[in-house]
């Protein structure tokens, strides 16, 4: 009697701590504390090269989601991160149904699984697109 007790308890036990180790296993980055650290931008761009997002010196911003009207270029902290080609533009919001040149699958960026880093104290700025339009969202976070 007391071994099936034993037995009972083992197991709920390890229920409990397996349960408690993988709430931790596909974790978002630590978050700012007391504020919503979402933050969403978008307009048109009206110059050459734009800084759109500046992170505080204490906290990084992740960029889930960007998308541009036009190919652009994507510069963090000075250095380009994504550079666009004719044949290559992660960002650009591709609305031309039936066409030939509308992508099969989206990009990262368009769907919001992006995970583009700008570290604390630098800027995001977007290149090579003057009078476009775009969006952008994502997440402060503690470095």
């Amino acid at each position: 009697m007391w071994k099936n007790i034993l037995s009972l308890a083992f197991l709920v036990l390890s229920f409990g701590i397996t349960s408690q180790l993988m709430l931790g296993a596909n974790a978002e980055p630590t978050t700012s504390l007391g504020g919503n650290p979402v933050d969403s931008f978008g307009g048109l761009l009206s110059s050459h090269n734009q800084t759109i997002v500046t992170a505080p010196s204490d906290q990084d911003f992740v960029v889930k989601t960007l998308l541009t009207q036009e190919k652009c270029d994507i510069y963090v902290g000075g250095a380009l991160i994504v550079s666009q080609s004719a044949y290559f533009s992660p960002t650009q919001y591709w609305f031309n149904a039936g066409s030939h040149d509308n992508p099969s699958s989206p990009s990262a960026f368009q769907t919001g699984r992006a995970n583009l880093k700008v570290p604390a104290g630098s800027s995001l700025s977007i290149w090579n697109c003057n009078g476009s339009r775009y969006y952008m969202d994502g997440m402060y976070v503690h470095p």
